[in-house]
């Protein structure tokens, strides 16, 4: 399946500056299936909620955010109504994506209330034990952190419809600190209309993902912020594609 277009910028930059190895995926799927399949096994409120686009990518109806068929190492294996933990927003639907070994992102769109903070430091911090993640093992068992929110400092905001839109994201890591562990990362866009799109990387722990070893794709760490993009419609060209740029936003050692 060819890539999108922010997916052909980035790529582009990474080999421009990268030997081959260096910018494997450290995800991997299968061939993603197609639209129709994943509309077809859905459960029937989650089928009223989406439909299959005019660029055949399955659509959310109400927010008009898209999940793309296959994200950076990911692919899209299942949709469904609700929202993640500790989130109260209105007709949520959420979009799964899975490598060989099973769900390790989602794409989530809710309605909130007015004036509802798109992320905030109790949903961040309750998110993995609201999700019954596993931590791994780190070199100080139990030690972690939690990120944010915040706006990245270098990427604060991304044109969505011609509008500057703040970027929000919050990272919980763990142990070791100089090459941490991702718990779990998210990154959320609340575009002029009231709809949130929030993207959740939720890695399995080491020995996943080439236990953290170089050489590792940057992707990898701002895989979030480039599925919350993908899905909004960010130009491709407002994504760093310089790897020196991608650096900046990889969580730990200090905050994002």
């Amino acid at each position: 399946m060819p890539f999108n277009p922010i997916q052909q910028s980035l790529v582009a930059g990474l080999f421009a500056a990268l030997s081959a190895p260096a910018a494997a995926q450290d995800h991997r799927a299968d061939v993603a299936p197609s639209a129709a399949e994943v509309l077809g096994r859905a459960p029937a409120d989650a089928r009223a909620a989406f439909e299959i686009g005019p660029d055949r990518e399955i659509r959310h109806r109400a927010s008009g955010f898209i999940c793309p068929a296959k994200s950076f190492g990911v692919v899209l294996t299942a949709i469904g109504r609700g929202t993640l933990p500790g989130l109260q927003g209105a007709d949520a639907a959420y979009c799964d994506y899975s490598d060989t070994e099973g769900p390790v992102a989602r794409l989530t769109f809710s309605r909130d209330a007015p004036g509802a903070p798109v992320l905030d430091r109790p949903f961040c911090k309750g998110l993995a034990v609201g999700l019954k993640l596993r931590m791994g093992p780190g070199v100080i068992p139990g030690i972690s952190r939690v990120d944010g929110p915040l706006q990245p400092p270098s990427l604060p905001t991304l044109p969505v419809d011609g509008q500057r839109v703040a970027l929000w994201r919050c990272t919980h890591i763990r142990e070791p600190m100089n090459v941490p562990t991702i718990v779990d990362d998210i990154a959320a866009l609340r575009p002029p209309g009231g709809w949130t799109v929030r993207a959740t990387h939720t890695p399995r722990p080491p020995p996943c993902c080439n236990s953290y070893r170089t050489p590792m794709a940057f992707t990898f760490f701002i895989l979030p912020i480039l599925m919350a993009a993908e899905s909004a419609g960010v130009p491709a060209s407002a994504i760093p594609a310089n790897p020196m740029e991608l650096i900046k936003l990889k969580p730990g050692p200090g905050p994002v």
